[in-house]
Formats: C-alpha cells, sequence, structure tokens
C-alpha cells in the first residue's frame, strides 16, 4: 500500500494488495485505518485512490472508512488521424506565463480532475506550468483573443496495444466536442503517435461525443473514483 502527496493537503492512496492466501482476514481494513492514521498525523486535507468497479471487498472498505464515491472513469482509445497541413494550426502550444490562464479555463468548464498517469488530481497552477514545461498543453483553436479549449495530454507507455498520447485534462464547450476530440487524433498523429486515449468519466454526458469521433471503449467495467476530506 502506497500514500502519495500530490501537492499540499492533496493525496493519492494506492497499491493496496492482500495475497490471496491471507485474503478475507481484515489486513486490507489494518491496512488502510493504518496508512489513513499516518495521513491525518501529516496534516490530512483531501485524500482519493480509485478502484475497479467490481471490487465490492474495496467499495465496502471505502465507505466504513468514510471515503465518499465521486465518480466513474473508464478508457476509451482511437487510432491517430494522418495531418493534412492546414489542420496542424488547429492546437497552440501553451507558453510558461499562462498556466492561470488554463486553470481559468479548466475552472470555468468544470474540467474535473486532471489525470497524472494512474493518478487523479485537482489542477493547479503547480500542475499545469508542469505540463507547460514538459510541452503537453495546447489551447485549441486560438484565435481573435478567444482560446475555445484547453487540452493536456500525456504519453502512457504501458498501454497495452502500443504507446499512446492519453488526455490528461481537457476543457472544452460541450458544443465544440466532437471537433476537438477529431482535431485531437490529427495532432497525435502530427506528432508521431498512433493511438490516441481518454480515461474519461462516466455519466457526464461526453460518451456520444466520444463514439461520433471514431473513439472506442476499451473496457468493459469502470474505475470508481473516492475522496475522503479531512482538515487537522
Amino acid at each position: 500500500m502506497k500514500l502519495t502527496r500530490l501537492a499540499p493537503g492533496e493525496w493519492w492512496l494506492e497499491g493496496l494488495r492482500v495475497h490471496p492466501e491471507f485474503q478475507g482476514r481484515g489486513f486490507a481494513s489494518h491496512m488502510q485505518d493504518y496508512i489513513l492514521d499516518v495521513w491525518q498525523r501529516l496534516g490530512g486535507g483531501i485524500i482519493r485512490l480509485a478502484t475497479g468497479s467490481s471490487r465490492k471487498a474495496v467499495h465496502r472498505l471505502c465507505e466504513r472508512t468514510g471515503f465518499q464515491k465521486i465518480g466513474e472513469i473508464t478508457a476509451f482509445a482511437a487510432e491517430t488521424i494522418t495531418p493534412a497541413t492546414e489542420m496542424r494550426g488547429s492546437f497552440t502550444s501553451l507558453h510558461q506565463g499562462e498556466a492561470r490562464a488554463a486553470l481559468d479555463m479548466a475552472r470555468d468548464l468544470q474540467a474535473g480532475l486532471m489525470d497524472l498517469g494512474w493518478q487523479w488530481a485537482s489542477p493547479s497552477i503547480e500542475k499545469l506550468a508542469e505540463a507547460i514545461f514538459q510541452g503537453q498543453t495546447w489551447w485549441w483553436r486560438p484565435g481573435a483573443g478567444e482560446r475555445r479549449a484547453l487540452l493536456a495530454a500525456h504519453i502512457d507507455d504501458d498501454d497495452e496495444a502500443g504507446v499512446s498520447l492519453v488526455v490528461s485534462l481537457l476543457a472544452c464547450p460541450p458544443v465544440d466536442l466532437v471537433d476537438c476530440l477529431h482535431d485531437f487524433r490529427v495532432l497525435a498523429g502530427s506528432l508521431g503517435q498512433t493511438r490516441v486515449g481518454w480515461y474519461a468519466p462516466l455519466g457526464v454526458g461526453l460518451e456520444p461525443a466520444l463514439l461520433e469521433t471514431g473513439f472506442r471503449r476499451e473496457w468493459e467495467d469502470a474505475l470508481f473514483l473516492f475522496e475522503k476530506e479531512e482538515r487537522t
């Protein structure tokens, strides 16, 4: 079991594993209680975790220890599109100093949590500044003083089907989502990738746009996101 500090007052809990021969004896509960005590002594705040939708015992453990389910996510993927020259201008890289503007857009469009690579956290200036530094953030179709959407994406080297460019954060008006997702496939193609992916939230109206733009659902199940908040 692993406790990770992602930011001041923001934590991620992962890796709870009990050997099959020792399951059902209370070890998971003991470990969870212990690590939550450590978290509280280190200052508390917000702690989150993700677990499979079929892991009922973990769901019960989360409920017992005061976590609330805050959402469900599942994997969608598509092949990239070979870019035409005129499409390359759809995305423009952010430059240092634009992290605040990016965070404001994410908040205005209620973009949700940011995928840090099997860890999900609240968007922040620091996280977005790091993504900008890594060359992983773009404005979509900027022009006339307006930016219509914000995209952050990272390389997933663990994708079983090959290396993918995966959405970390997408802040986009719903009316533009189909066009933006199509252009994301083109962007990834221009960067030499063969696949794009998104561990997208369910139940918020994204699936029709994903399917319309050639994405397919990769998992039958989902990941449940849980959160607990305690200030000391």
